[in-house]
């Protein structure tokens, strides 16, 4: 008995040490794991209530109007409504549709919010004759619309850095079949359960080990959250384990619609390029070009279904694939009652509808975003722009815009046929603006317009030749009343000697004298002995006072063949000087951007209008009117037949040394536009002003809706009539008689009549100018500057010059 007692005794302490040492290590397992579990709750909560994405900023245009009159054929209008994600129908009965018939389009319009504004739906008929709108009707009233606007319009974003891409959507937004449809496909008890389905996961491994291979999942959507969310993408059973732990602790925490607003967001459906699709209102955009409360119930099928596999089942590469298993999201969705099986089989039979281009894939207008970007970026942080899912409402006019974009690419490929160059010679760039406010409506940097590479338009300076004159002239009418139109200007032989006896003398296009001149005459066919000699007696730092003025920004030195345009800029600053000279005098900043809101809507920053008046009126509304005659008997008279002479266009031809640069900068009425062209290794092109730059600016103002602008002069101008010839006042009914402005105290008071002779007192003629003395200290640099410019040495010969045709 007593050896039973001290063996049972021996058994009992055995186990008590092994019970011991069990309790001991479930202690620390305990503590571990707890510690363990704290950490991941940590985790869990931390990014789930911190910033969850990267949204990038969207970049729009300005909403669209449409008027009665607006150049605009029906094909361009329904154009317009596709890329807005408008959807063709039979019966307009729905939001953002439309119908086609013979010569009308019948739409209801998406309501949106522009700044504090909620602009409501419209149901309208717009009517067409030829190639613009005839009339809009309300068809709720029948009453005639003067004009409505069409919502922004995306044109691209400034993508974060991490390459993922997505649109948020709020819950409550989301239609509510597109929700059952989705936990039918994917979570049937998605409202019951806990984080885990232990019930579904045991029934896919049962069904998974009876096929041989995977054929059926178990994880719930919180799993699928977690796993996208927090987890990488290896397979393994404490990746899973852990997945398991997570969702059950997301649940814990959370509620079941803020875990499926989380994963309506974040959920990968697809690829493009670089850039992962990610979320449902970002991919229903993506592959069918409008947001997700627009589907229909077969499309949203077809998006439930590509959580699967996106990229097994795209649609755009894989349409049968995509077909099979859309088809099989209907067949759930006619099983769980929510559809009936006629319905079933029609929603089976529907197209995919997917577009094969939707602004989501690729940003259009690369060149006007970079614009933004860099306008943006002066007063936003960078990554500020890349996440925080900002809405940028630009000064874009998409149909000016896409007529830009036109104009350039064909007229350069024109060009290059006719004058047998090879293909991709060329290259140009567009600036289109608006004068009174300085929005820049468009802007192309590139022959290829989807090319996001070198944004000629803001980065290429080049010598802008004979667009200079118009600042020439415009100082001399500011500095000195003995300046008109009519001012005779000797086009003789000029030679400028610097204090080292180098000599410039200056020639002509043509490579002729023309005698005396008239200031108009000069300025419209472009003489360059005139302009210098009026640059060099007004001073060439008065005329670049002007040039800075006008809104040039870059370095402008101060040497006299800076009066032909030597100095370098690039198309944008050329265009803010044009918005001057088209504004009568008053210089607004140009600029890209109208609004800036908050993911929210809310408003963050609007842009306003500022205006400067650096010119005076007189002094603006005489260059306005040389640079008509210009477009009339000028250098650009070549476009004068091409439109209605009451739209009143003016403009300037610009050609530099070697026909290395083409420039025309041109304006009618309140729209402006500037085209360069030329190479991008600087060579010889062979082209002028006239026989390039300016047939782009044509083809492009066809484009565009242009009307009669009131000319009226300010108080101090007063027209006369007076003797072409001699510019003395004369008879109105006289054959040599023209209407030419004055400013007042500089009138003619000499009269001639109609068939009078009159021998004039000309000036003398200055055939010689001496450098002042403050430039004749940099000499050398004036003979280097001349060397860069002409080539070779300047002394004692006449340079090949910046010239016009």
């Amino acid at each position: 008995m007593v050896r039973r007692r001290r063996k049972t005794k021996k058994s009992i302490g055995l186990f008590g040490l092994f019970a011991r040492l069990f309790f001991v290590i479930a202690l620390v397992g305990v503590v571990i794991g707890g510690f363990w579990l704290y950490q991941l709750d940590r985790q869990v909560v931390a990014q789930f209530e911190g910033r969850k994405w990267a949204v990038p900023a969207h970049v729009y245009a300005r909403p669209q109007e449409i008027y009665p009159g607006l150049k605009m054929d029906r094909s361009a209008f329904v154009d317009q409504l596709e890329r807005l994600g408008y959807r063709r129908v039979s019966v307009i009965d729905r939001m953002a549709s439309y119908l086609v018939a013979e010569n009308s389009v019948s739409l209801v319009t998406r309501p949106y919010k522009f700044w504090q504004e909620q602009q409501p739906d419209l149901a309208l008929r717009v009517e067409f004759s030829a190639d613009r709108i005839r009339t809009i009707v309300n068809l709720r009233d029948s009453s005639t619309v003067s004009v409505f606007t069409l919502e922004p319009q995306l044109i691209g974003s400034l993508r974060p850095g991490q390459h993922e891409d997505r649109d948020l959507v709020n819950i409550k937004e989301v239609p509510q079949d597109f929700i059952l449809t989705l936990l039918a496909t994917e979570d049937r008890k998605f409202l019951k359960h806990y984080g885990v389905d232990f019930v579904g996961i045991a029934r896919a491994m049962v069904a998974n080990i009876k096929a041989g291979r995977v054929v059926q999942g178990g994880s719930t959507i919180t799993q699928q959250l977690v796993k996208n969310f927090y987890l990488s993408s290896e397979r393994t059973i404490k990746r899973k384990l852990k997945e398991m732990v997570m969702a059950l602790l997301l649940e814990f925490h959370y509620e079941k619609y803020q875990i499926l607003e989380t994963y309506l967001n974040e959920v990968y459906l697809g690829q493009a390029g670089n850039r992962a699709i990610h979320g449902f209102e970002l991919a229903s955009k993506f592959y069918f070009g409008r947001p997700m409360r627009e589907l229909d119930t077969h499309e949203s099928a077809l998006l439930v279904g590509l959580i699967k596999g996106p990229s097994y089942y795209n649609p755009l590469r894989n349409p049968e694939r995509a077909t099979t298993r859309r088809n099989v999201v209907i067949d759930i969705m006619q099983a769980e009652k929510t559809l009936s099986l006629e319905q079933a089989q029609k929603l089976k039979q529907a197209p995919l509808g997917v577009k094969k281009n939707t602004i989501i894939r690729k940003s259009a207008h690369p060149s006007f975003l970079d614009l933004v970007r860099r306008q943006l970026v002066q007063q936003y942080d960078e990554n500020l722009l890349q996440s925080e899912g900002m809405s940028i409402y630009t000064t874009m006019d998409l149909v000016i815009q896409q007529a830009a974009d036109k104009a350039l690419k064909e007229s350069i490929e024109k060009i290059e046929q006719s004058r047998n160059l090879e293909n991709g010679t060329l290259q140009g760039a567009i600036v289109v603006l608006r004068a009174s406010s300085g929005e820049i409506l468009a802007l192309t940097a590139d022959r290829d317009t989807d090319f996001a590479g070198f944004n000629r338009a803001l980065d290429a300076r080049r010598s802008i030749g004979s667009l200079v004159k118009p600042a020439v002239y415009l100082a001399a009418f500011e500095r000195s009343s003995q300046y008109t139109l009519m001012s005779t200007i000797a086009d003789s032989p000029l030679t400028i000697i610097d204090d080292a006896g180098k000599k410039w003398s200056p020639g002509n296009y043509d490579k002729q004298h023309h005698g005396n001149v008239t200031l108009v005459e000069a300025l419209a066919r472009s003489y360059n002995i005139p302009a210098v000699r009026v640059g060099m007696d007004i001073g060439v730092d008065a005329v670049i006072d002007t040039m800075l003025k006008l809104g040039l920004t870059s370095e402008i030195k101060s040497f006299p063949s800076t009066l032909l345009g030597a100095s370098q800029h690039t198309p944008l600053e050329v265009a803010q000087m044009f918005q001057t000279i088209a504004n009568d005098g008053f210089n607004s900043p140009l600029r890209g951007i109208l609004t800036v809101q908050s993911a929210a809507d809310e408003p963050l920053e609007r842009y306003p209008l500022t205006v400067q008046r650096v010119t005076s009126a007189a002094s603006s509304h005489l260059l306005d009117f040389a640079l008509k005659e210009v477009v009339k008997s000028g250098t650009a008279r070549s476009i004068a037949s091409q439109f209605p002479s009451d739209y009143g266009i003016a403009g300037k031809t610009g050609t530099t040394n070697d026909y290395r640069d083409s420039w025309f900068a041109g304006y009618s009425g309140d729209i402006v536009a500037v085209v360069w062209m030329g190479r991008d290794d600087n060579k010889s092109m062979g082209l002028t002003g006239a026989s390039g730059a300016l047939k782009v600016w044509q083809e492009l103002f066809k484009q565009l809706r242009l009307r009669e602008w009131p000319d009226a002069p300010p108080p101090d101008v007063n027209y006369l009539s007076v003797n072409k010839l001699t510019g003395l006042r004369t008879e109105p009914e006289c054959e040599l008689a023209v209407s030419i402005p004055f400013r007042s105290g500089t009138e003619p008071s000499q009269f001639q009549s109609c068939n009078q002779v009159v021998e004039l007192e000309l000036p003398d003629i200055i055939s010689t100018f001496e450098m002042p003395e403050k430039v004749e200290s940099v000499v050398d640099e004036v003979k280097d500057w001349f060397q860069v410019l002409f080539g070779g040495s300047n002394e004692d010969r006449q340079p090949t010059q910046t010239v016009d045709r």
